[in-house]
């Protein structure tokens, strides 16, 4: 199953994920994962200001910023701008395609944990005994 999010990053040129695994560990490639939390937060309610994403995932502005143009870019979501009395407002909403993606992703890590926990767990063999002599 192809994972929406990372088709994007695909189509964005990014490095192949099993290219971006640290020795000893399973490390996410955190743009991936952090395009999933703010469709995720968009997604779950109607719309989201940006004030309370960027504090929800602990973001700065501008990691935020670009990360919203880049799902925006792809479809996932819409950025409205408006104003509160004097003061600029931005607020975030999901779109269909952004739900449908964000649906799919979940479907996929699903797919992903179901086959891990339908292996067999795997036993360590203990290294040949050095023979006499050596």
């Amino acid at each position: 199953m192809q994972r929406p999010l990372r088709a994007l990053d695909d189509r964005l040129g990014r490095q192949p994920a099993h290219e971006r695994l640290e020795p000893g560990g399973l490390a996410r490639d955190r743009a991936e994962a952090a395009r999933e939390q703010h469709i995720t937060a968009a997604a779950e309610t109607k719309r989201i200001d940006f004030v309370s994403l960027r504090d929800l995932l602990d973001l700065t502005d501008g990691n935020l910023s670009r990360h919203l143009s880049t799902l925006e870019d792809a479809g996932y979501i819409t950025i409205e701008k408006t104003f509160d009395g004097r003061k600029p407002r931005t607020w975030v909403s999901a779109t269909k395609a952004g739900r449908k993606a964000l649906k799919e992703e979940i479907a996929a890590l699903r797919e992903i944990i179901g086959a891990v926990d339908s292996e067999p767990a795997v036993r360590a063999i203990p290294a040949p005994s050095p023979a006499p002599g050596t």
